[in-house]
């Protein structure tokens, strides 16, 4: 990015997300997350102890905030790597000192401050991603896609075509990382969400890993809301076929994400729901775990994660998610 276009840039970011509508709602919780991702992005790099920066994210953020706060750690700790000779193996280090339930997130702000070194040199991103853990280090591509997507797309439209500088499945996780910000870009509004991704069209090649982005998104940031997330999906049940799947397995990896985080919260909020719904999660969260249990005794190199999310739709359309 050329220095002289970035305050013209970040205008344009205030005026879409914070001036053009009237959405109290969703500026509000906007603004929440921006604040724990970025408290979480610099407080690694003035407090040294995990312990310590464990404490402040606590005390700064309300339990719903909190795991955006972790994934800007992800950020911070990307940093401070970069200062060390063997710097993949010193960021996953760090993080898991931190907290390992907040795993997933610290990849995708590892993505972030990758995307700004690296820009779209794929084989900088691969080389870097050997030393670290094959099962997760793929996930960085999706805060290289929302980041994309949250500054860029939503002016230039041309922005996704970067993407296609990377390998296919640093595409695909690239994209499912787009389909979150979509989510964002339109405001946490699903009609909204529908139009933009009828932009790209029902045939563009990569779709199920933008909804897949899409229903991470929703289940994630509107956690407290769940029911909207199966107004989606029994939307899309009897819309298309292959963006249900998609959507409902994404659905599952934001649901999974928020469980592992904080056992309280994800207790408190799903005791607000319909018995039958219950039902429901407990069998996506199942079908996460069977894939993953199975792909750890036969998978051992960096597309773990990629088999991992195409495992889980296999599941889901065998199942038909009764």
């Amino acid at each position: 990015m050329k220095y002289n276009l970035l305050p013209k840039r970040m205008l344009f970011f205030y005026s879409h997300y914070f001036k053009q509508h009237n959405d109290s709602f969703f500026i509000n919780r906007f603004k929440n997350i921006l604040r724990s991702f970025f408290i979480g992005a610099f407080a690694p790099l003035v407090i040294p102890s995990p312990i310590l920066l464990n404490k402040l994210l606590e005390k700064t953020n309300s339990q719903f905030y909190r795991g955006f706060s972790y994934e800007g750690t992800g950020i911070g700790f990307a940093i401070k790597s970069f200062f060390r000779k063997n710097k993949a193996s010193s960021f996953e280090s760090k993080v898991n000192q931190l907290s390992p339930n907040s795993i997933y997130q610290y990849y995708v702000g590892l993505g972030w401050l990758l995307h700004f070194i690296y820009r779209y040199k794929s084989k900088k991103y691969a080389d870097f991603g050997q030393s670290l853990n094959h099962k997760y280090s793929l996930i960085m591509f999706d805060g290289v896609g929302f980041k994309i997507g949250l500054f860029q797309y939503f002016y230039s439209k041309e922005s996704i075509n970067l993407i296609e500088k990377f390998t296919e499945n640093q595409k695909r996780v690239c994209y499912q990382g787009f389909g979150r910000s979509l989510w964002f870009i339109s405001r946490f509004n699903w009609d909204t969400t529908l139009k933009k991704l009828e932009e790209l069209g029902e045939t563009f090649p990569y779709r199920n890993d933008i909804l897949s982005g899409v229903g991470l998104a929703v289940a994630y940031s509107k956690f407290d809301d769940l029911l909207l997330g199966f107004k989606i999906i029994d939307y899309l049940k009897h819309k298309n076929q292959e963006d249900f799947i998609s959507f409902l397995q994404g659905f599952a990896y934001g649901l999974e994400a928020r469980r592992l985080q904080d056992p309280y919260l994800w207790r408190s909020n799903i005791d607000n729901i319909p018995e039958s719904l219950k039902h429901k999660v407990n069998q996506l969260i199942d079908y996460v775990y069977s894939v993953k249990n199975n792909l750890d005794k036969t998978c051992n190199n960096h597309n773990f994660y990629m088999h991992w999310v195409d495992g889980v739709r296999q599941k889901i359309k065998e199942n038909v998610y009764v």
